[in-house]
């Protein structure tokens, strides 16, 4: 008995010496694929999500600056420009001179926008205009203002006193402890261009504010150096009254030449222009381009990329009532300067855009069954867009429809629609 359980145990021992059995590795190995499957899957949802998340971060954050930047120009529309002019100046005719060979794609003639087409008599500019596009029906905005510009100078400014001497017409010191301290960033320095405008009062209080000009082609001039401490005006731009309003605005033309008495941005989009791969197709980018007081453009920056859609929406007050009514581009373009300085209170920008990148999990929630989304100031208690200004999108049918512009994906993409509001109070 004893030799056989030896001869047991001793058998046993030689079968756990051998190891697994064939159908032991094949279901270790079964499960080992299982786990690693699950792990595997597990992994590429993680970096799809965390990519997805990354791109709707980038888009969140180029949304912020991209209309922020926009915002604060737009704020600034009509910031030192004159509503009249002593002698009308010659610019008028030559604001923009270049074709759009900067701005490819934009379908605006920029030079559409210039104040030669001004309807009034006497091309005082406007501050704010826009105009769609014929085929896309983009707007693409315009606006002026001298501290538009690229540099420190377009943000500088100084009132110009009367001091009671027919030759002494200084910079009013009281800004700050000395005038034309470079320390100062709003106080003029010397060689800074300038205009400068003069403000008259009708007998009915009304005010004006007329650009200050020796002639048609005189209307600007370089800070001159101080003498004896005092910084004085050329002559033909000096007060000539205590009573008299007068106030220098710095000018920054690339060329060293004004050749209109104010600055000038343009914001548009570029539907031609490289954008990320993450951006749905019939997009395009939001630029933003100075111009150069030379006929052309400073080189345009791209301020937010995957833009499909841009609606400017002007509030107007027509009767000085206190009530604001929408009106679209088509509707300003009628309008004179003096109309859009006296009338126009605030604008409002609709950009559609989406965030991050296709999602072929995510369906995007239309309005209803033939709308998608709605690039426009009002939305009723339904979901569908009101009024005759802005731009509803449809699905699939209408002249603008998402499955037409933006392919049939379209749905895959978390489209939203980013909106900031404008009081222009330069333009008052």
């Amino acid at each position: 008995m004893g030799i056989n359980r030896r001869r047991k145990s001793g058998m046993q021992e030689a079968m756990n010496s051998k190891g697994l059995t064939l159908i032991e590795m094949v279901i270790a190995l079964l499960i080992f694929s299982l786990v690693l499957g699950i792990s595997i899957n597990a992994f590429q949802q993680l970096i799809k999500k965390g990519s997805l998340q990354g791109k709707t971060a980038e888009s969140n954050i180029e949304g912020i600056v991209g209309l922020e930047i926009m915002r604060t120009d737009v704020s600034h529309a009509g910031y030192g420009l004159p509503w009249a002019f002593q002698i009308t100046p010659t610019y008028a005719n030559g604001e923009v001179t270049t074709a759009n060979s900067l701005l490819a794609t934009t379908e605006v003639d920029s030079a559409s926008l210039n104040d030669s087409t001004n309807p009034a008599a006497i091309k005082v500019p406007r501050a704010i205009m826009s105009k769609a596009g014929a085929t896309t029906g983009i707007d693409y905005l315009v606006i002026k203002g001298t501290i538009l510009g690229t540099s420190d100078k377009s943000k500088r400014w100084n009132f110009v006193s009367y001091s009671g001497s027919s030759t002494n017409k200084s910079w009013l010191k009281s800004r700050t402890a000395v005038a034309n301290d470079p320390t100062s960033d709003t106080n003029l320095q010397q060689n800074d261009l300038v205009i400068t405008l003069i403000s008259s009062f009708s007998s009915s209080g009304a005010e004006t504010r007329n650009l200050m000009a020796k002639s048609a082609t005189d209307y600007s001039y370089a800070v001159p150096g101080p003498v004896s401490g005092v910084v004085t005006a050329p002559a033909g731009y000096q007060p000539t009254d205590f009573s008299d309003t007068v106030v220098a605005y710095g000018i920054n033309p690339a060329s060293g030449v004004i050749s209109m008495p104010y600055n000038r941005v343009d914001y548009y989009v570029n539907k031609g222009a490289a954008k990320p791969v993450s951006c749905a197709p019939g997009t395009g980018v939001l630029f933003k381009a100075v111009a150069n007081h030379a006929g052309g453009f400073i080189n345009p920056y791209p301020l937010l990329d995957c833009v499909g859609d841009m609606q400017v929406v002007y509030y107007r007050d027509q009767n000085n009532d206190g009530n604001l009514n929408p009106i679209d581009d088509t509707t300003i373009a009628t309008m004179t300067d003096a109309d859009i300085h006296e009338q126009i209170k605030e604008a409002r920008v609709f950009i559609l855009t989406h965030e991050g990148k296709k999602d072929t999990g995510f369906s995007y929630p239309p309005i209803d069954a033939t709308n998608a989304v709605c690039v426009a100031p009002r939305i009723d208690t339904t979901g569908s867009c009101v009024g005759s200004v802005g731009r509803l999108w449809g699905i699939s049918t209408g002249t603008w429809n998402m499955k037409t512009t933006f392919g049939t994906d379209w749905n895959r993409y978390r489209w939203k629609v980013l909106t900031f509001t404008v009081s222009l109070k330069n333009l008052q």
